[in-house]
């Protein structure tokens, strides 16, 4: 894919074919590389050409891949009117092209804002959390999913004791 050099010729030789060098240097982030490829060409005779450099950058420019949690529900702490996030889906399958994957960087946001472990609560209701998964070029995957807060056990309430009143008139019934 990098190219080949297929116009070889010379006044006397037949049949010769450049060969190439190649140096090659990393590039801005994990996986990239920047190749710098120098063609030589010398006839039957010893007669070199003038050498060629060729440049070839390899990019990375794919997102990373990973299976997006689940929606989930979950209940309210115990006696309490929320639920704390304790832990976090692994995306123990993300993966890259180039990016190894203990370097990819995890992040997650509820309703917006990010999460921290044993700090961040959430009330009954559903709640969006959104996970990005990004590699060290910049390419970044992202996917929603919902966490359910059920609150624990049915409501509680307490009902005033019955009473007698008087019909006036002209009072709506």
């Amino acid at each position: 894919v990098t190219g080949d050099v297929t116009d070889e010729k010379d006044n006397c030789s037949t049949g010769i074919n450049a060969t190439f060098t190649d140096a090659i240097a990393d590039g801005d982030c994990e996986g990239t590389k920047v190749i710098t490829r120098t063609w030589s060409l010398v006839d039957k005779c010893g007669n070199a050409a003038e050498t060629q450099v060729q440049t070839i950058t390899v990019l990375d420019n794919i997102a990373p891949t990973f299976t997006c949690p689940s929606d989930t529900v979950v209940n309210c702490d115990a006696d309490q009117n929320y639920h704390t996030i304790s832990s976090l889906p692994s995306l123990s399958d993300a993966s890259d092209n180039c990016t190894s994957a203990e370097s990819l960087v995890k992040s997650y946001k509820v309703n917006g804002s990010e999460i921290v472990l044993g700090t961040t609560t959430l009330v009954p209701g559903d709640h969006t959390v959104t996970v990005t998964v990004t590699d060290l070029c910049g390419n970044d995957a992202e996917c929603t999913y919902t966490i359910s807060v059920r609150a624990n056990g049915a409501p509680v309430v307490t009902c005033p004791e019955g009473i007698t009143v008087e019909c006036y008139a002209n009072v709506p019934t």
